[in-house]
């Protein structure tokens, strides 16, 4: 406890990490000290779970996140279905209140892969633009069946949060927003799919039996190494290792 500490306290007053972080998931900024009986800022306490300086915006899935009803079909991992740009509000889903909870996305979001951590991706609408929500489920379905791997889990995920609302380079995918009741991250859907299916399924214009242009191969290298050199210089240093 800080008020402890400044008080002069030998003996401090601890407070038990989870319940922090189940404090800034429902919206407290502060905790009482068991000693001083004084409130504590949760922001110098777990700093990653609230998201001190953090500079992408708070979000509730009920409220900021909505459903588009062309995502009815699962697509491909990898491939993209629709394209990136402004989606019409007026044909969007509301996420219920009922839905987007700790088992799972809402029902009939269109879900694009899943990890062995326990999050699973889904296709969502966010001030109109089609974005990608990575949720970490920690219900049953998730398979992290003992409280002290969904503690685990839950603290990386914070921490992964936390790394990328700190990004900012043009080859690094940005954190759109995110939301700590479920815990999720919104980025952007990139419409095109991702560099490996592009390199090994590609199709018309660019059919998989002919070689891709220089100048084009030259531009993938070199976006690719100046993503990998920005992360590299950063203090501390930030591998991607994926």
């Amino acid at each position: 406890c800080t008020s402890c500490v400044a008080a002069g306290e030998t003996r401090p007053f601890s407070f038990a990490a989870e319940l922090c972080s189940e404090m800034a998931a429902a919206g407290h900024v502060s905790i009482t000290c068991g000693l001083e009986k004084l409130d504590v800022s949760l922001k110098r306490l777990i700093p990653e779970a609230v998201f001190t300086d953090a500079r992408v915006r708070r979000v509730t899935l009920d409220e900021d996140i909505f459903l588009d009803p062309e995502d009815a079909s699962t697509p491909s991992p990898g491939r993209a279905s629709h394209d990136q740009g402004k989606v019409d509000p007026s044909v969007l889903l509301s996420v219920a209140s009922s839905t987007g909870t700790a088992d799972g996305p809402p029902r009939g979001a269109a879900i694009m892969a899943r990890s062995q951590s326990g999050c699973q991706l889904w296709r969502a609408v966010f001030q109109e633009e089609r974005v990608v929500v990575k949720q970490l489920v920690l219900g049953e379905a998730s398979g992290l069946f003992s409280m002290e791997d969904r503690r685990a889990a839950l603290r990386e995920f914070r921490q992964e949060a936390w790394t990328m609302s700190t990004l900012d380079h043009p080859n690094v995918l940005s954190l759109g927003a995110y939301c700590l009741k479920p815990p999720c991250l919104i980025m952007p859907f990139m419409g095109g799919g991702d560099l490996y299916s592009f390199l090994n399924d590609r199709q018309s214009p660019l059919p998989i039996d002919q070689p891709l242009p220089v100048l084009l191969r030259v531009r993938i290298a070199y976006e690719c190494a100046s993503a990998l050199s920005y992360l590299h210089g950063l203090d501390p240093p930030l591998l991607h290792g994926d």
